[in-house]
């Protein structure tokens, strides 16, 4: 956000928590958030991800992750490799889900769509480590992880 000529980063708390090194976000004043970007995804693991075998990245099997609106996914973990991303979404305004590392930067944007959705995008991860997704959305959303 631009603000008095000068750029400033705003980040939900969970963000902050989770790119802070230290336990200094708490004393971060949180930017303003809609009750509907306060909403946190759920995550369950897939049972059936883990008997087909995801042939590389993931975490032993699958999980997904589902919620409304926008958000920051909790960390989770990747092993290198190849790593399949299957979305869902049901809204009528700009889906967007950026892979991020847990340095926040970007790895690779998995969907930028307007209007619901229903596709995948295979993921090379780079190392293993922890990621999370930054979605962008208006309705309800499913992301599949094998």
């Amino acid at each position: 956000m631009r603000e008095n000529g000068d750029w400033r980063v705003l980040m939900r708390p969970e963000q902050i928590a989770t790119f802070s090194a230290t336990d200094d976000a708490a004393d971060t004043e949180p930017a303003p958030t809609s009750p509907s970007e306060r909403k946190l995804p759920s995550r369950e693991e897939s049972p059936a991800a883990e008997e087909e075998g995801s042939g590389g990245g993931g975490s032993g099997g699958g999980f997904t992750l589902t919620g409304s609106g926008q958000t920051a996914t909790e960390p989770f973990e990747l092993e290198s490799g190849l790593t399949i991303f299957r979305m869902s979404y049901q809204g009528e305004r700009n889906f967007s889900v950026w892979l991020l590392a847990d340095n926040g930067r970007r790895v690779d944007i998995l969907a930028n769509e307007i209007g619901s959705f229903s596709g995948s995008k295979a993921v090379q991860i780079p190392r293993d480590g922890s990621y999370l997704l930054q979605v962008e959305a208006d309705g309800a959303w499913t992301i599949q992880v094998e």
